[in-house]
């Protein structure tokens, strides 16, 4: 009776769990960057949907070039990149705040296999605006973590200010300002 209870017990953590770990969202809208090298604000319209991702590349291959040319922190000590350095990345995140609050996010870990070996490709952090933003002025800030420390890189931290427009019946220029109604 009790491995009959014990099993069902397993099956139900199968049942319920592992489509819950597995129905991990993609991004919603469009990719607002919030990194670069242009300080000025950034405009979008008010109401859409959109997702910030930013992380680390933590193995350099041709898909992650190809994939992340921009945006992402690659895998450095010293100015020496650490290929293959798992448990490091691993220990990495990219962290998001809005107006001083963290937002929440999804950790996408993304893996290659190399002959037998299975290799972190990336480690990337997906926060989603699925409604976008009321109309209004937001300051975005947000920090890389390598293998629990803050890098010192010139994109390690920062801040953006984005532009969030009224709705009207013009498009909002990408570099602002916001149309008037």
């Amino acid at each position: 009776m009790r491995r009959v209870l014990a099993l069902g017990v397993i099956a139900c953590a199968v049942l319920f769990v592992v489509p819950a770990i597995a129905a991990a969202p993609g991004p919603t809208g469009f990719k607002l960057s919030i990194i670069g090298v242009n300080p000025q604000p950034v405009y979008i319209e008010e109401n859409t949907a959109f997702h910030v991702i930013h992380g680390w590349i933590c193995n350099a291959t041709p898909l992650n070039v190809y994939n992340y040319p921009t945006g992402h922190e690659l895998a450095y000590l010293n100015g020496t990149p650490i290929p293959g350095d798992q448990q490091k990345c691993l220990r990495s995140d990219f962290r998001l705040w809005v107006d001083g609050k963290r937002t929440s996010d999804y950790v996408i870990s993304e893996w290659y296999v190399d002959g037998k070996t299975r290799v972190l490709a990336a480690r990337r952090n997906l926060t989603n605006f699925p409604d976008g933003l009321v109309a209004g002025t937001y300051q975005f800030s947000w920090e890389f973590w390598f293998d629990g420390v803050l890098s010192t890189s010139p994109v390690g931290t920062g801040t953006r200010t984005v532009v969030v427009c009224p709705t009207t019946t013009q498009q909002v220029p990408l570099g602002g300002p916001c149309p008037s109604s």
